[in-house]
């Protein structure tokens, strides 16, 4: 299980670089796709489907990705440094989802402002 959440992160990695990288001509889709194969260790065919997402069909959207995730990895760190014992993982979940689509520094604020205070005893 491990090892499978650890290349599902490097593919994420990767498609913060492939992404931009293809659409400004610094590689091309048949470089991307072996390096994808050979590097993330995944199979041609989702390999494939990876190049054809950055290139036509959601060119932007594997760098906005990762930018969020990279986002909710910090916030959820700095909640749970600032909880200590009180942190709990399914309250925080469930309060990120309870504000709907929010800009990451919007989301910040309101976890830290609302959340962090509602939870520490």
């Amino acid at each position: 299980m491990q090892m499978i959440s650890l290349q599902y992160r490097l593919m994420r990695a990767a498609r913060m670089f492939l992404d931009p990288m293809l659409n400004l001509g610094l590689i091309k889709p048949a470089e991307a796709k072996a390096l994808i194969m050979d590097d993330v260790a995944v199979g041609e065919a989702w390999a494939q489907n990876e190049v054809e997402r950055y290139t036509y069909r959601i060119p932007g959207q594997a760098t906005a990705y990762y930018y969020g995730y990279n986002k909710m990895q910090a916030l959820r760190a700095q909640t749970e440094l600032k909880l200590r014992d009180d942190f709990d993982r399914r309250a925080l979940h469930d309060f990120v989802l309870a504000q709907g689509l929010l800009p990451p520094d919007i989301l910040i604020d309101a976890v830290m402002q609302e959340f962090v205070p509602s939870q520490a005893d």
